[in-house]
């Protein structure tokens, strides 16, 4: 099949949706796919993908007006584009915009359009404050994409359903497939080697958040519970915050004021390698979230999938998609009040089933290798831009 791909992001930067992105587009090709790969070019230069082919339209600097103004260049430069590679498939990765226009003139000229997306965007945008102008062009904008696309792609059944409700689609158009990883960057024999190049013993149970530091991400109330664990537990966890942010300096000084600086390390900003040698010392992957809209749509965050993957048990927070996921597959625990006490409650019980966490992991690193690598969601995007039934739904007519 020949897909185009196409985002409005900016590629030079980093970040969950470029990730998810990239490791779509090379999964698509693995299996045998054509991918050409649309984007905005934000600058004098862009990161070109070598293994992609990949076409840049050369925009001005990042604002809102040039992400919408690469989307309506898109629809402009599309019948080029089909003279060159002929797509029987669009796949756009949106939800905001002007992308319809994208989605009419791909269908004019014969392609299936699956749109993705990964937020409800005018709920967000409200949220953060926007006139109500601005939420009105998102909430219709939004709603053309939508009723525009042949299928739509959500991260969670809970943004799967919104779009069903909000948009006045049809269920069975609308399929939810989660983010994943890939086990093949993760080794967890490598251990031994890296829990002593960070100076764990055997006994000590190794607790590791990786990624943005963010008021959201419970951070604080998470150095603050490990001052009230219990003394015989608090001797035996070692608590690892691994990233950087706005917010890093505030944990330093928490960390200092709840006086846990035996207990807590906090590495700062790490390469990709040495984000793996990292997670092959930890013993568990705790993931927080506070937001109010994750609580109410759910989401399905990269960390969480990479704890997975570099055969982890998980530690996270209640939240409507993974909750389900956490208990339906055994992953690991749930975090049900995240104020410090309620958190160094669930670091018990972890320690409580400490002998467990091992095979815990070797059983979630099959499960993603299975069912939540990067390939496999691949594949099961290829099934939804080839019209085939995903998760039970029905062929399209």
């Amino acid at each position: 099949m020949r897909i185009l791909y196409v985002l409005a992001e900016n590629l030079n930067r980093t970040g969950g949706g470029i990730v998810h992105f990239l490791a779509v587009a090379r999964g698509l090709k693995r299996l045998g796919h054509q991918v050409v790969i649309l984007g905005p070019q934000y600058g004098p230069t862009v990161r070109r993908p070598r293994d992609l082919r990949a076409i840049f339209l050369p925009v001005l600097m990042r604002s809102p007006a040039t992400f919408l103004g690469f989307q309506v260049l898109a629809a402009l430069v599309y019948p080029f584009i089909w003279v060159l590679y002929r797509p029987q498939a669009v796949l756009v990765r949106g939800g905001l915009g002007m992308f319809f226009l994208l989605h009419l003139v791909a269908r004019l000229l014969g392609a299936r359009v699956v749109l993705e997306v990964n937020g409800i965007g005018w709920t967000e945008m409200e949220s953060r404050g926007f006139s109500r102008w601005h939420v009105r062009f998102a909430r219709a904008t939004a709603w053309l994409q939508c009723r525009t696309a042949h299928r739509l792609i959500a991260v969670t059944p809970a943004i799967g359903d919104e779009l069903v409700r909000s948009c006045r689609l049809s269920p069975e158009g609308v399929f939810v497939i989660q983010n994943g990883a890939d086990p093949d960057e993760f080794d967890p024999s490598r251990r031994q080697a890296a829990r002593a190049a960070l100076g764990l013993g055997p006994d000590t149970l190794a607790i590791g958040v990786v990624g943005s530091f963010t008021p959201w991400h419970g951070l604080r109330e998470t150095v603050q519970a490990m001052s009230r664990l219990g003394p015989e537990v608090r001797s035996h966890v070692t608590l690892f915050l691994v990233g950087h942010g706005d917010y890093w300096d505030a944990m330093s000084k928490a960390v200092a004021e709840e006086k846990v600086g035996d207990a807590v390390r906090l590495p700062g900003d790490v390469g990709r390698r040495e984000v793996a040698d990292y997670l092959a010392a930890f013993d568990v992957g705790l993931y927080i979230n506070t937001d109010a809209l994750v609580a109410r749509f759910g989401n399905t965050p990269l960390k969480f999938w990479e704890y997975l993957a570099a055969g982890l048990p998980v530690l996270a927070s209640d939240n409507c998609n993974l909750t389900p996921l956490i208990r339906e597959h055994g992953l690991g625990w749930v975090i049900e009040d995240v104020s410090p006490r309620g958190i160094a409650a669930a670091i018990e019980e972890v320690w409580r089933h400490r002998r467990r966490l091992a095979e815990m992991g070797r059983r979630n690193r099959e499960l993603l290798r299975q069912r939540f690598s990067w390939l496999a969601v691949s594949r099961e995007v290829a099934r939804v831009l080839e019209g085939q039934a995903v998760g039970g739904a029905r062929e399209d007519p």
